[in-house]
This record gives structure tokens, sequence and C-alpha cells, in this order.
């Protein structure tokens, strides 16, 4: 098997892009269900599209697919809203693909930048004899439907920028197989299997010699440096995030160090250190600012002592606390306290 293109793994705080939300968007009306009361439902607000530069959680998306399948009740949602939805180039790894010479740099492309998109999935590209197989396995796990859809988006999309001449010759799954096969059978129109090791999509080899009509080299180079600097701002953000989640986590515990935080984010320290000073975040500075942020909404919000903010914000003295807090605010916990709530000494 030759491995033709992998994806850069990119710890990222596991966040996507709406892009899927929008191209879901008009279909769910398809089927009689109000997407603003399926935003509602997951907790993302009936508003929360209006930003185009907005990424949901993973907990939200888990949410979003939980609540089209109960106010749907079709155990197919995710294969249908696939084939409902309107395909369109909406993102970078998308136009990348389109604009590329051939279909296999297109797909290249949209393996190296589909972190802008959705980190939720790795994907490959390899091929065996005259069989191409685009594997999109997931880093967590999610609905069925989720993953459905994802494959026939995969297809539709496949579909469309080779003028239709891309077609799967075989299709599996990692989930198990639904009670009725007859609406796979109806939209994917290729073998199906289930249980298998990974989410992967077949199709004919040849078809990445494919000349695009959509081919454009200068908007495929402007777009790629374009690409490059979205998809890096993605990994940084992504980043300092985990780390920031991390030490939120663990805190009160008192093990804050730098080894803890690499341990839990299965990394080698040195390597954690590296990459949060090449992007401007030293390992203090971002443990500083998570005591600086918890302690403030701890003192505002709450009645808590002020030693039981030290404890729960990872120091073990209370002057310690004290020294830090002014430091940031340049006062004291209790002179903060007390100007927040309108009473001043």
């Amino acid at each position: 098997m030759t491995d033709l293109f992998n994806s850069d793994h990119i710890d990222t705080a596991l966040t996507a892009s709406t892009t899927s939300f929008r191209l879901m968007h008009e279909a769910l009306w398809d089927f009689q269900i109000n997407p603003y009361d399926v935003y509602q439902d997951a907790g993302l607000g009936s508003d929360f599209l209006d930003d185009p530069e907005r990424r949901v959680s993973i907990e939200a998306f888990r949410a979003y697919w939980a609540a089209i399948e109960s106010r749907s009740q079709n155990p197919n949602i995710g294969l249908l809203l696939a084939e409902h939805a309107h395909i369109s180039p909406i993102n970078a790894p998308m136009m990348l693909l389109q604009a590329s010479n051939t279909f296999g740099e297109g797909l290249q492309r949209f393996i190296r930048f589909r972190q802008i998109m959705d980190p939720l999935y790795e994907s490959t590209l390899v091929q065996e004899g005259d069989t191409a197989i685009f594997c999109f396995d997931l880093q967590h796990t999610m609905f069925r439907q989720r993953m459905e859809c994802l494959c026939v988006f995969f297809c539709r999309f496949f579909q469309m920028a080779t003028d239709d001449l891309w077609q799967p010759r075989r299709i599996c799954f990692q989930h198990p197989a639904p009670d009725s096969l007859q609406e796979h059978e109806r939209i994917l129109r290729c073998p199906i299997e289930f249980n298998r090791d990974h989410y992967s999509i077949y199709f004919d080899a040849g078809l990445l010699q494919h000349t695009l009509f959509t081919r454009s080299p200068g908007f495929c180079a402007y777009n790629e440096k374009f690409a490059a600097t979205l998809l890096e701002n993605v990994a940084t953000t992504g980043l300092v995030a985990s780390v920031r989640r991390t030490l939120a986590s663990i805190l009160e515990f008192g093990d804050i160090s730098l080894d803890k935080v690499a341990e839990v984010l299965n990394q080698e320290p040195n390597v954690l250190q590296a990459r949060l000073r090449d992007i401007g975040c030293p390992f203090n500075e971002v443990l500083d600012s998570v005591r600086k942020e918890i302690a403030t909404r701890m003192v505002i919000d709450t009645n808590d002592s002020f030693q039981d903010i030290a404890y729960v914000t990872g120091y073990s003295a209370l002057p310690n606390f004290y020294r830090a807090f002014k430091r940031w605010h340049g006062m004291t916990p209790v002179a903060y306290r007390q100007e927040a709530s309108g009473q001043h000494c």
C-alpha cells in the first residue's frame, strides 16, 4: 500500500468551522426541522451563524446532531440531509481542490487544509493498485448520522469537482449496520460495509490524474498561502486553548507543571514548551493568565473565601495569592471585591 498523502497532525482544541452548519441549514427545512430550534437545543444560540469566524466545540457538535436526531426521528437523517444540501465550495479547502490542476493534487490540498473546516477527523489518501482510498477517521466519537452525512458530502463534492466522473467503488463505515440499508443503497449506489477498521471511500485511482475544468493556477497559488495562514491560526488557537483547558482542570490538585500538562495532552514536555514559545505564548504566561481569569471571576461572582480561591487557583500559601492578585489588578482581592460590588473602603 502506497501512502500518497497523510494530513499533518496538529493538536487543536477540537473546534470546527461553521461550514457544515451552513451547508445543512437549508436542508433541515426540507425535512420540516427548524434549524434555529436545533441551534437552541444545542446551546449555540439562534444567531451563531452571524459570525463567519466562529468555531464550534466538539461538545456543541455532538449536541447539534443529537438535536437533529431527536427532532427528525428519522434513522437516516444524516444521509438524507447530505443528499439535499446545496454543495458549493464555500471555504478554502474546497476552493483549493477545485482550483488545482488535477483531482489528485486538489484532494491532497483538501486533506492538508481540512483542519480549517473540520479537525474532528483525520484524513488520508492511499493507493492499492488501481484503487485509491480516501479515509476519514474520527479523532473522537461522533454520531452515526454525522459520519454518514460526511460520507455523502464527500461523494457529492468529489463528483461535482470531476464533472460526475468520480464514482465510489466501495464505502466502509466503522459503526454497525442499521436495521435497513435501503436508503444507503439508493444514495451511495455501491457496495457498503460496516464494522470496518476505518471510515473509507474506495474509487478509481486513475481519476487522481484527471484534469479539472475549474483549475486556476494563479488562484490556487494565492489562496494556498492564505489557507496556510488560516491553518496556522487554527493550530495556534487550538494549542493554547488545549493548554488553558488542561490547566483549569488540574489547578486545584497542585501539580500544574509543564510535565503534567504535557502528559495530559500526550506530548513531550520539551516539544510542548517549544511550540508554545514559538507562537509567543510561553507556558508560564499561559498559566498566569488562567490563574488570573479564574481568580478574578471567583472574587467577583462568588462569596468564597480568599483561602479557597487561592487553593482552587493552585496557590498553596495565601500571601502568594495576594501578591499575584495585586500584580494583576493593582489592588488586593479584598479591595477588588468591594469595588466590584460597589462598596468602597
